[in-house]
């Protein structure tokens, strides 16, 4: 064998080695996820309670509170940035949707929105966008902590969902304030 064949050898056995080593670490992390306890023949999952429903109703809150934003907000935008409000709108009404049905799966009751909410008072287009982006990232951070509070594994997953989702708005929102749109490799919400 060549010089040449060798290192492209070494570079298969590499990625090879690489790669299954990474499939076998997301089994293992996907096999943990929902488990409370583990024993050579199942998993179980724990029982969702009033405390899955207590952090969903949490989730729920900062739900309504952009909904009530991108109410208010939208019809100030213009051109795209209004489009994308619109949209954003819609996706926190199926967002808040699907926290009100995974709060009755955990056998709690789903809070109401409040009657107003202090939105501040911004002067400009601009003020407006940034308003929005830095609700979203609060709603992303608070988010991110809630993931691993619940046990519902489809609470888990729905809320991982509505994170991904609610990077793209603050993206967009970013481009708006003529910002970088991806900040950090990670989505944190505490940009």
């Amino acid at each position: 064998m060549s010089s040449e064949d060798l290192a492209s050898a070494s570079r298969r056995g590499l990625l090879r080695a690489t790669g299954a080593a990474a499939v076998a670490g997301a089994a293992g992390l996907i096999a943990a996820c929902g488990s409370t306890s583990h024993s050579s023949s199942q998993t179980t999952v724990a029982a969702p309670g009033n405390a899955d429903a207590d952090a969903l109703n949490h989730a729920l809150d900062l739900k309504h509170y952009m909904i009530a934003a991108y109410t208010a907000a939208t019809p100030y935008l213009g051109g795209r940035a209004h489009a994308a409000g619109k949209k954003f709108l819609a996706e926190e009404l199926s967002h808040a949707s699907a926290l009100i049905s995974l709060i009755q799966k955990a056998g709690g009751t789903p809070n109401p929105p409040q009657a107003s909410y202090q939105l501040g008072h911004p002067r400009s287009r601009k003020a407006i966008l940034r308003l929005l982006d830095s609700a979203e990232d609060k709603m992303i951070a608070t988010f991110i902590d809630t993931v691993p509070a619940v046990t519902l594994p489809s609470a888990r997953t729905t809320l991982a969902s509505i994170v991904a989702n609610d990077a793209q708005h603050v993206s967009v929102l970013r481009l708006s304030l003529h910002e970088e749109p991806i900040p950090a490799p990670f989505v944190t919400g505490r940009e």
